[in-house]
């Protein structure tokens, strides 16, 4: 009976440094993959603002192309349209003096 104490207690022993370093070393091995999300986590947090800050620089050098564009397609269809409109009260000036005057010889014959 002495016998198999001792081996009990051997073997407990044993298990019992057994179930310590398992638990060393999960711990270790938990603490160790912790550690390279907390690293990969900064690494994509550093890597988001570089993102964010270069699509709002995108986002931004876009914004001012198409104001640029607008502005400059209003302004040239502003000048079109007054354009136009000269051109248009120049014809009606023209047409008016031309209904005031007498006809011309040439004005007959081409009627």
């Amino acid at each position: 009976m002495a016998e198999a104490n001792k081996t009990e207690k051997t073997a407990n022993t044993i298990l019992i440094e057994a179930g310590t370093q398992i638990a060393k070393f999960s711990f270790n091995t938990t603490k160790n993959i912790f550690s390279l999300y907390q690293k990969a986590g900064k690494l994509a947090f550093k890597e988001s603002k570089k993102l964010l800050s270069e699509t709002v620089r995108l986002a931004l050098d876009n914004q001012k192309n198409v104001v640029k564009t607008s502005n400059k397609a209003f302004k040239e269809t502003v000048e079109v349209i007054r354009e136009k409109r000269n051109v248009e009260k120049n014809e009606a000036i023209k047409n008016r003096q031309t209904a005031d005057a007498e006809p011309t010889i040439d004005d007959v014959l081409t009627a």
